[in-house]
């Protein structure tokens, strides 16, 4: 009965995680022997043996035997049956009529450079026999997910690196995707990424509802992912916390055998792969093939694992019991404890569940954050929500150099230095309540205040939630490199962390919007602003208000750049509290880096060279003060950190002076920065004096001088005494050398000076003097200038030189008139410094109203250049109105999905052929038409090509290409179009009845189209410059025999984004006639003012109003719309075009003539070509 008792007390060990060894179970015998009072003769002293221990395993084997047990955390073991039902009973509504291959399970592992153990053959005795195999503590990490069918979704690999490569991409399942981080884990981001490109395309297969099933992890969940959710369907459920082993399918049932697979693949290819052999770990390169073999290995048990993990862990077949039955059973049911036995077995009951549910250990923060959701229950957006009581972003890992501590705190005791009321104080809660909402969107740079100590945070919008009430974003920290500040400018340096956790923080947690940070190497940040200048800001600003109980002034920063740190404006407003508010220029968000000298500064086309940023004066500068720097050739040296030693010297040197005051020494030493400095400081403290005696005087002596050595009493810069030390001591108080103190004496005798560091300073034996500079500055005044309207505004200086010239030739011309002159390299060294000159003006720069205006103004009289000039100057902002409205309708059109933005224009005329023998330049030639259509949404270009034998040039042919274009490649509702304004071609009524034609036709998809043209003269469109690219590459092409040559040319233009080219035929052009006889082309609009297309601007179309023209002549968006209805009394719907040249179109007979006569220097391939063409009669 007492082994019994025995045994069953065992199990009950087992059962709660407590199982006993042989060891435990000998000295458990013993100890209840003892205290009943009874004497076991076969036991020595009470205590069994092994031979004992073996009888009573086999004497029950029937219910206990031996088994390697395996280690959980007393977080996993206090997982009890009420979580376990809890989870259960949310999990059945939610999997309610939910099919097992909608059910999905993910969870996230890693494989490891270790192959593990294994039994080998040796000589007997040996304990511990070697194998020689490279192995590491690396791993990588990989995310699976499966479905509860037995379907295994592909893998999606996240290595630890800074970069991707191709290579590592190579070679591995179908389907898996891969990415990197720097901690090797998957964070918000990725778990995005991979929940976009991997679950969604495979729950878009499924029907009906579908389950992801997920452990509890903040930072593998964020709104998006909840919205995509929403968004297809999707439910989210998390497992209850610390029960992964339990309730997790991949733990349960596929991530072992996995692993076994892979250390025998990864066995295999260390023992057989040669490259392998000597490598030390996994090479990147590897890696994705020996995923796939691991895979392969277990494509037959893929299937049956999954699905047995789905059935162990209850999830499909639903069945609670199968985790239930995993845990101790409960106490009530447990009658195993009888007779004398009871009252133990009570006690080791009670204390084993102590053991098992006692308080965990809660000393140790974790580091990822768990939602607040319960398990089994699926999750929806308002989950995010984090409450005012959480804790700090990162407290752990934000250590904060820069950062204040409580702002409150501060401001209070400020308020109360300057004896203000307590009922005036204003705390910082109540400073940012109305930021201005438009300012913040996703990606702007804002400062949050944070916390129960409302710390300072840079940090960087990722969502914007609740329309504007509340925000995600991510937060920074102080670099943890060798030094949190940039060594050129002291300022803070700033990093994400390597995991990162979003947070979410209301608008009122909001300081105010910063510019964006310059960025260094590393992934490191800088900020133009400290935060705590953002804190005394505050202080004062509150200060300021404290004044007047009822002041509602805002405090605005001007600007954050260096030159304006102190700048600050008061501004008025209605509003009750206090707002904060930046204003950014766009040029302070594209580049915060800008200097802020004027543009006029540098005059010459090239820019001011910065000796201070030279690599060699960066190293110097380092050098001399004591840091960390490299050397030209690679060789690194450290930082010269302040050591305390002892002076073996008789006098004991180190004992004289304090170890705090040798260390503020050292500093200020290093501090002066200077080489220069640094040697008069040295020279300072020694004395040179000859020497007083000789000892052999036989023997000449090479020493002539003597040196005595002291020590600064007080800190430099301040009246100092000296005392006398060893040279050893001062050699190691500053850390340097015997040479450093030579050179530093080498001119220092008796009443000389210390040198200067004279390196790199010589004079340049060949410089030129200033008069032949002023000499060649001069001469390149003579040559005439002419300026460009679209860089006015991009460098104010900007002037081009006749494209007949270069600098060679206006230095032939420079040495002609001159006898003496200077090199071609001072020359050209001026001609870049000085002056701001180029050549080649484009030919398209030339507006003919700016033309006019010049000739005029230059012969006028002074009070009518003052109109002319006025009058030039607003042409001249119109020209850039439309232009800077262009550019706002791409930036727009880039986030509007339903919007597209084109500018389309008409090359010049190719000649066909293009040949190079001289008769071909007297002879008329076929021309070859080329429409660009430059789509700015995508910044793809559509080349539209036809001959003269297709079609003509009209605006027939132009709104027949746009009509193609938009059938098939528009599908947005809205079509904004840019073009020149040729009145023959773009402005004209065939055009516009095209338009009407495409926002009244069901089968196409705008619905409304703006039809914008830029001014003459300034309508350099982006099709100018494709075409430009066109004309460079046929310059590789001497010979155009046909026009299919000039479309191989197009396609050979550009090798990154190729242009798209579309060969016209008859079939593609159409005619207006219809559309024209269904209209009245009025003269007056519906205010009886003149219709006048020569001043068109902007012509816009709805389908909301068929036939009617909606017109302005500016494109100023604030300017009201005109309106012409061109529909006459009854209208039909518009008609199906009909095609434009039926019977083809012929070309002239003289034109004809002269193509035969050019046929002979044509290969003989293309003659049928031209034979075929049509001509007039």
């Amino acid at each position: 009965s007492m082994e019994k008792t025995l045994v069953t007390n065992i199990i009950k060990c087992a059962d709660w995680g407590y199982p006993i060894s042989e060891l435990e179970l000998r000295m458990f015998v013993k100890y209840h022997l003892d205290q009943i009072g009874c004497n076991v003769k076969r036991f020595k002293n009470n205590y069994p043996g092994m031979d004992w221990v073996k009888s009573f395993l086999k004497r029950h084997k029937d219910r206990i035997s031996q088994r390697m047990c395996q280690n959980i955390k007393r977080s996993r073991a206090a997982v009890s049956k009420n979580i376990i039902n809890e989870y259960f009973d949310n999990l059945s509504q939610t999997l309610e009529g939910v099919p097992p291959s909608n059910i999905i399970n993910y969870d996230e592992t890693n494989l490891s450079d270790d192959p593990g153990r294994k039994k080998v053959i040796c000589k007997r005795g040996a304990k511990y026999p070697e194998r020689v195999m490279n192995q590491s503590k690396s791993a990588t990490s990989v995310m699976f997910a499966a479905s509860a069918d037995g379907q295994l979704l592909p893998p999606y690999v996240i290595y630890k690196s800074a970069h991707l490569y191709d290579t590592w991409t190579e070679g591995g399942p179908p389907g898996t995707r891969y990415n990197r981080s720097p901690s090797g884990w998957i964070d918000g981001q990725l778990f995005l990424e991979w929940y976009t490109k991997i679950i969604i395309p495979h729950c878009r297969r499924l029907n009906g509802k579908k389950v992801i099933i997920g452990d509890n992890l903040s930072s593998h969940l964020s709104n998006e992912v909840i919205r995509l959710s929403e968004k297809h369907s999707i439910d989210f459920i998390f497992l209850p916390p610390n029960s992964t082993h339990l309730t997790q399918p991949l733990d349960v049932a596929f991530f072992r055998p996995l692993k076994g697979a892979w250390r025998n693949v990864l066995e295999n290819w260390k023992t057989c792969s040669r490259n392998s052999k000597m490598a030390a770990s996994i090479n990147k390169d590897c890696f994705p093939s020996l995923l796939k073999n691991t895979l392969c290995k277990l494509v037959t048990k893929n299937g049956e694992n999954i699905k047995a993990g789905f059935e162990k862990t209850g999830i499909y077949p639903l069945n609670r019991n199968r985790v239930l039955n995993m845990l101790p059973p409960d106490t009530e049911n447990d009658n195993s404890s009888i007779n004398d036995i009871s009252l133990v077995s009570e006690n080791l009951t009670t204390f084993l569940k102590e053991s098992r549910y006692g308080t965990p250990d809660t000393t140790k923060k974790q580091r990822k954050k768990r939602l607040k959701v319960q398990p089994g229950k699926s999750i929806k957006g308002n989950d995010f929500n984090i409450s005012e009581s959480e804790d700090d972003p990162g407290k752990e890992n934000f250590d904060e150099a820069d950062t204040p501590v409580d702002i409150e705190m501060i401001v209070n005791e400020a308020k109360e230095d300057q004896q203000s009321s307590s009922s005036n104080l204003i705390n910082v809660g109540q400073m940012s309540n109305i930021i201005i909402k438009n300012n913040i969107k996703e990606g702007t740079w804002v400062v949050v205040k944070y916390g129960e100590t409302k710390k300072l945070y840079f940090v960087k919008i990722i969502q914007i939630l609740q329309k504007g009430e509340l925000y995600e974003g991510s937060f920074t920290r102080s670099s943890n490199f060798s030094s949190s500040y940039n060594d050129e400018t002291k300022e803070p340096i700033y990093i994400f962390p390597d995991i990162i956790d979003f947070y979410t923080f209301k608008l009122d947690d909001i300081v105010m919007i910063v510019s964006p940070p310059k960025s260094l190497r590393r992934g490191r940040m800088q900020f133009t602003v400290k935060l705590s200048d953002i804190l005394n800001n505050f202080i004062s600003n509150l200060l300021s208000e404290s004044e007047d109980e009822y002041s509602s002034t805002s405090y605005v920063p001007s600007d954050f750049n260096e030159s304006s740190d102190d700048d600050t404006s008061i501004s008025e407003t209605q509003n009750e509290n206090t707002q904060i508010v930046v204003n950014l220029d766009a040029s302070d968000i594209a580049d915060n880096d800008q200097s802020n000298e004027d543009i006029n500064s540098n005059k010459g086309r090239k820019r001011i060279r910065d000796e201070t940023k030279w690599k060699r004066n960066i190293r110097k500068n380092l050098r001399n003060s004591g840091k960390r720097y490299i050397t030209s050739k690679g060789k690194e040296f450290p930082e010269k950190y302040f050591e305390d030693f002892e002076c073996m010297c008789h006098n004991k040197c180190h004992q004289l002076f304090s170890l705090e005051h040798r260390e503020n020494v050292f500093k200020s030493y290093y501090a002066l920065g200077c080489h220069n400095l640094q040697t008069s400081f040295l020279c300072s403290l020694i004395t040179v004096l000859k020497k007083n005696r000789t000892y052999n005087k036989d023997t000449p002596s090479r020493k002539e001088f003597s040196r005595i050595y002291s020590f600064p009493v007080k800190l430099i810069n301040v009246d100092t005494s000296y005392i006398k030390v060893c040279k050893d001591f001062f050699k190691r108080s500053f850390k340097i050398s015997d040479g450093r103190i030579t050179r530093a004496l080498v001119n220092k005798v008796v009443g000389d000076t210390p040198p200067k560091d004279a390196r790199g300073k010589s004079a340049a034996v060949n410089k030129v003097s200033n008069e032949k500079r002023v000499e060649v500055i001069n001469f390149i005044k003579k040559f005439p200038t002419s300026t460009s309207h679209y860089s006015r505004h991009k460098n104010l200086n900007k002037n081009y030189l006749s494209s007949n010239l270069n600098i060679s030739i206006m230095y032939n011309l420079y040495k002609q008139e001159h006898n003496d002159p200077v090199s071609m390299y001072v020359f050209r060294q001026i001609f870049d410094r000085d002056f701001n000159l180029s050549f080649h003006p484009p030919v398209s720069d030339s507006c003919k109203k700016c033309d006019i205006f010049i000739t005029k103004i230059k012969t006028a009289s002074e009070e009518d250049k003052v109109k002319l000039n006025e009058e030039h100057e607003l042409h001249l902002r119109k020209a850039e109105a439309a232009r800077n409205g262009m550019d706002s309708d791409v930036q727009a059109a880039k986030t509007d999905n339903q919007t597209t933005v084109i500018a389309f224009d008409l090359m010049k005329t190719l000649a066909t052929p293009s040949l190079s023998v001289g008769i071909a330049y007297y002879k008329r030639q076929l021309w070859t038409y080329n429409l660009g259509i430059h789509n700015l949404s995508t910044n793809d270009a559509y080349m539209y090509v036809w001959d003269e034998s297709i079609a003509s040039r009209g605006p027939q042919e132009i709104g027949s290409c746009i009509l193609h274009f938009v059938k098939n490649h528009v599908n947005t509702e809205k079509l904004i179009m840019y073009s020149d304004q040729c009145g023959g071609q773009n402005r004209n009524i065939k055009m516009a009845l095209i338009c009407n034609f495409i926002v009244c036709s069901d089968h196409l998809s705008p619905t409304q189209i703006h039809h914008k043209f830029l001014v003459s003269g300034h309508s350099y469109l982006p099709c100018d410059r494709d075409f430009g690219v066109i004309e460079k590459q046929k310059k590789y092409h001497p010979e155009i025999y046909i026009p299919n040559d000039w479309i191989t040319v197009i396609l050979k233009a550009r090798t990154k984004n190729p242009f798209k080219v579309v060969q016209m035929t008859q079939e593609d052009f159409f005619s207006t006639v219809l559309l024209e006889k269904d209209i009245t082309n009025r003269k007056m609009n519906g205010d009886g003012e003149k219709v006048e297309w020569l001043k068109f601007q902007w012509i816009f179309f709805t389908n909301d109003k068929p036939y009617h023209m909606f017109y302005k002549y500016s494109n100023n968006e604030f300017v009201t719309f005109s309106c012409v209805n061109l529909s006459k009394r009854v209208m039909a719907k518009p008609k199906e075009l009909q095609k434009l040249y039926p019977n083809g179109h012929p070309i002239q007979k003289e034109k004809y003539n002269d193509l035969m006569e050019l046929m002979q220097f044509i290969p003989p391939i293309h003659h049928d070509f031209y034979k075929n063409i049509k001509q007039k009669k």
